[in-house]
C-alpha cells in the first residue's frame, strides 16, 4: 500500500513544531532565572555557624553614656577600633559573667590586634552607678569598659540597633532580674554594625571570624 501523503506531513510538521515552541520556553525560563539571580543580593561572608555579618554595616545612632573612669562614652569612641560590644548587668546571674569570660578568653587568642576593644554596655541603670561598674567589669580584664548612663539615652543605643531589654516581670523588689538580648554585637572602626554573635558563644569560633571579617572588610 501506498504511503499516505497526509498522514506522513503531519509527524514532520510536530517535529519541527515542537522545537519552535519549546524554545521561546527555554529562553523565556532562562532570561527569568538570571533575572531572579540579579534579584537576590549577593551573599553575607561566611564567618561561620553562630555569627551573621550584615550586608550593610548598620550606623550607630546618637548616644551620650559615660565610661566606668567617668569619661564621655559616645559613638565617637568607636572611631578607629573594632568592638565587641555586649549589652547586659552587674546583678546577671548567669549570662553576663560569662559573656565577659568569653571576653577574657577572646582577648587572648587575638592579643596582637591593637585597636580591639571589648565594651560591656549595662541596661540597668537604676543600680549599675559608675562605681559598682568599675568593680565589676576590670575583674574580668582590666582594659574592658564599662558602659552606663541615662535610661534615655541607654534606649537610643539599644534601640538604634535591634537590642531587647526589660525589667523581667517574673520578679519584683531591689533583686529583680532583667531580660536582655543575649547576642555579641561587633562594630566597625566607622561606627557601625557589621557583626552579630549568636550563643553559644566560642572563644576560638569568635576569634576565628572576627580575624575573617577583618582580613573581608565590611561594605561601604
Amino acid at each position: 500500500m501506498p504511503p499516505d501523503p497526509a498522514g506522513s506531513a503531519a509527524p514532520t510538521a510536530l517535529r519541527w513544531l515542537v522545537p519552535l515552541l519549546v524554545l521561546p520556553i527555554m529562553a523565556a525560563a532562562t532570561w527569568f532565572g538570571i533575572a531572579m539571580l540579579r534579584a537576590i543580593p549577593p551573599p553575607a561572608l561566611d564567618a561561620g555557624p553562630n555569627v551573621t555579618v550584615l550586608r550593610a554595616p548598620l550606623p550607630l545612632p546618637d548616644f551620650i553614656l559615660s565610661d566606668h573612669h567617668g569619661r564621655v562614652f559616645d559613638a565617637a569612641r568607636f572611631d578607629e577600633h573594632w568592638s565587641f560590644v555586649f549589652f547586659g548587668y552587674t546583678y546577671c546571674p548567669d549570662v553576663c559573667p560569662a559573656t565577659l569570660s568569653t571576653f577574657r578568653a577572646v582577648e587572648e587568642r587575638l592579643a596582637d590586634e591593637p585597636d580591639l576593644q571589648y565594651v560591656f554596655v549595662s541596661v540597668d541603670p537604676e543600680r549599675d552607678t559608675l562605681e559598682r561598674l568599675a568593680e565589676f567589669v576590670p575583674y574580668f580584664h582590666p582594659d574592658f569598659i564599662g558602659v552606663t548612663g541615662p535610661t534615655e539615652e541607654i534606649a537610643k543605643f539599644t534601640s538604634g540597633i535591634g537590642v531587647y531589654h526589660q525589667k523581667s516581670e517574673a520578679t519584683t523588689g531591689p533583686d529583680y532580674l532583667m531580660d536582655h538580648s543575649i547576642s555579641v554585637m561587633l562594630m566597625d572602626p566607622e561606627r557601625r554594625l557589621a557583626a552579630i554573635f549568636s550563643a553559644p558563644n566560642d572563644p576560638d569560633a569568635i576569634a576565628a571570624a572576627f580575624r575573617k571579617i577583618r582580613e573581608h572588610g565590611t561594605a561601604p
